[in-house]
This record gives structure tokens, sequence and C-alpha cells, in this order.
């Protein structure tokens, strides 16, 4: 680092992953000294921000200057070395706002007021050609920026290190990005879209490079859906020998657990075993289907005994309460987990439960949000029906920052 001061950057670029990160960036233009509100900035630096949680850019609009919309590896780099050749004395707001308004991917709050309401002289938006046809006006589209080819993505071979324990103490590589399944609820597999995957030759290369390079004792394949993957059994067998020679675990995130085949497990059992995560989100088929998870109870149990005969003696399993159309989701959720403990003795199961929240340009972005009080009530009677299975751990989320985050989430610049 070069212990410049944030102020003297002409151009600071943050990446906004939730909701619940708003006031970090507000926090740390405090404590630049650098103003809060865009229209107190009439100079450097132009605050631009970028990451799945400005897909509804409007509740930052009165902070951010521009937003970057989609993924930064093409387009972003470009912009950003057009911006670098205008010499320091001309390098001005105005020019670089210019720079930037050339290009689709960029909104500007200053140049493009009230982009989302029919109020305005020019209509620009991110889609809503049908209003634009009942009002006539002008309509200007703004188009994410994505690479087409997941292999022209760098990965970062050598990663911060950190000096202290942490959480996630593991490397990865990022194998596909997007998912073909489009789950109502998800945010990110519309955010990602079209789906695009890593080669297996990249993802190896990768792979071993980030190992040697770090010394984790642990590999993670990164992905939304990474059991989807075209080639899932060839590079969980790769990727399990791959780490096995140098000692290290190889661990897979969230798993849709209707596409694990058997030789996957018994590939993934020559290393030291993490647990296998699946994100089934409800526990009836009913609750599914409406979310567009099509996972039938058969498939999980099933599931299941292949990972118990494959030496697993964990599982995690993801449930969201509050999603449209469902009731009695503390029985059911109880009840699910009781069975498969009871189906499958010694298993022990770990179980997060977070509130659901409704997030724009989603199927579901208009669904009601379940209160903060009913939530919490929903979650205590969850945890009271299981506390006599001592196999079954149960994490939740606050329904309280939920909230905050659904408030924000579908807010605007009002």
């Amino acid at each position: 680092e070069t212990f410049t001061p944030a102020s003297n950057f002409d151009l600071i670029a943050v990446t906004v992953p939730s909701e619940l990160t708003y006031t970090n960036i507000l926090h740390f233009l405090k404590l630049a000294d650098i103003p809060l509100r865009s229209k107190d900035r009439p100079g450097t630096p132009l605050i631009l921000a970028g990451g799945i949680a400005v897909f509804n850019p409007e509740p930052l609009a009165h902070f951010i200057d521009a937003f970057f919309l989609g993924e930064a590896e093409d387009q972003f780099i470009e912009i950003l070395r057009a911006a670098a050749e205008i010499k320091k004395p001309e390098r001005s707001r105005e020019k670089i706002f210019n720079l930037f308004d050339r290009h689709s991917c960029i909104y500007i709050p200053e140049k493009h007021k009230n982009s989302f309401y029919e109020k305005s002289t020019d209509y620009y938006c991110l889609g809503g050609k049908e209003k634009v046809i009942q009002t006539g006006k002008t309509l200007r589209t703004f188009k994410k920026a994505f690479p087409a080819r997941l292999d022209n993505a760098p990965v970062p071979l050598f990663p911060p290190l950190p000096d202290t324990e942490i959480v996630q103490a593991r490397c990865q590589v990022e194998i596909a990005r997007g998912c073909p399944r489009s789950c109502r609820f998800c945010a990110a597999g519309f955010f990602y879209r079209p789906y695009r995957e890593r080669t297996l030759a990249n993802i190896q290369d990768c792979g071993l490079q980030v190992m040697r390079n770090t010394g984790f004792d642990e590999f993670n394949l990164s992905g939304l859906s990474v059991s989807d993957y075209s080639k899932s059994s060839e590079l969980i067998e790769t990727m399990s020998d791959t780490a096995g020679r140098l000692g290290v675990s190889l661990s897979l995130p969230s798993l849709r657990i209707n596409t694990l085949a058997g030789e996957d497990l018994a590939a993934l059992s020559v290393v030291r075993r993490s647990g296998l995560t699946f994100a089934i989100e409800t526990p009836g088929e009913r609750g599914r289907n409406i979310i567009k998870k099509d996972i039938t109870n058969q498939e999980i149990f099933s599931t299941i005994d292949k990972v118990r005969k494959n030496g697993w003696k964990l599982v995690k399993f993801y449930f969201m309460i509050g999603l449209p159309f469902l009731e009695n989701e503390d029985t059911e959720i109880a009840e699910f987990l009781l069975k498969i403990a009871h189906t499958f003795p010694g298993l022990k199961i770990n179980v997060n439960i977070n509130t659901f929240v409704p997030k724009p340009n989603t199927p579901f972005q208009w669904a009601k949000f379940i209160l903060p009080e009913k939530a919490h009530a929903v979650l205590e009677k969850i945890q009271n029906k299981l506390a006599g299975c001592r196999r079954i751990v149960i994490r939740t989320q606050n329904p309280d920052l939920s909230y905050i985050e659904a408030f924000l989430a579908g807010g605007s610049a009002e």
C-alpha cells in the first residue's frame, strides 16, 4: 500500500456484495474525510460502486457518483485505462463522467436523474419496454457487462494470506459463474446470467498454483451450483487427486442434492472429508416447486444414504422461512430434520435457517416480507421442537438484519 490519503485519488471503486454493507461505504467516506453525498463532491475522487447489491442502484444514488452494472473483468479494466489516459490537469469530474457515459454498463445518477421513473424527460431504465411503449418516451437501456469466456477471467493466484485465524481459511478457484437453474428467489442466479463454465484444464492449472502458493490445507471449488458443472464427475475426480497428493482437503460449497453422483462421493472420500452442504430451502416438495427447486424428498434421502455409505458423518442444510405461499414452516422443518436424524442414526446435522428477503430483478421481488416478530417466533418454535436432538445444531440469521436488508434491497433514491 502507498499510504496515499483516499481523498487524493481520482477514482475510488468499491464492491458491494450485500445491502448490509451500504453503511460500510458511508463509514469509509467519513473516515477518509470525503463528503458523503455526491452533490457535495464537486471534484474528485469519484466514487464508483459495483457488485450484486447494486442490481438496484437507487438506494445509493445520492452517495455514489456512478454504478458499474455487471461483472468487471473485461469492460471495467478498459474503462479505467481510458480514464488514466486523460492527462492529470484535465482529469476533471465532467471528463470522467463523459467517458463513463459512453458505456451502457455504467449508470450515472447525476446525468440520468429520475432514471427509473416516468416523470423524467428521457426514460432511462434497465428494462421496462412496456412502460416506454405506453408513454412514448425515448428509451435508453443499461446493459450489464460480463466476460463471455470464464477462462479469460483472471484467478487470484497469489491471494492475500491472513496472519490470524479466519473463518474461510481456504483457497479456491471459481469453476463456473451463474446458475442454470434460475430459482425464483435467488438474486445471484439472475445477476450472473448467462451461465458460463471454466474449462477443466484451466481449473486444474489454476487450482494447483493456488494450492502451492498459499499453503492452505483446504481447497474449495467455488460456484453457485458446482454439481451442475458439465463434467462434474471428472472435475471432482481430477481435483480430488490433485489436492490429495498435496495433502489438501477438497471442499464443495452448497450442492444441488439430486445432481451428486455416487462416483463423485467416492472420489471425494479419498481425501480428508469436509462436510457436505445441501441448500434445499424448504422441507416440502410443494414449497420447492414454488421456488423452482425441483427436488423430491426421495432424492434427498437417497443422496444422504449415499453420503453415509461413503463415510460422511456430517451434512449441512440451508433452509429459509418466510417464502411466499408457505405456512406451518416451523412444524414442517422440525419434522423433516427429525425424520432424517431417525432414519440415519449417528449422522450429525448442521442447519442454517435464514429469513427470505425479496430481491430486485427476481420473480419474487414483489413478494411479501415476513415481519421480524413473526420470524423470531417461527425460529424459536423450530429450536424448541429440536431441542431434544443433540445431533441437530441450528444456526439462524437475525430476522431484524433481514428486515433491514429487505428495506434497502427494494428501496429507491427517495
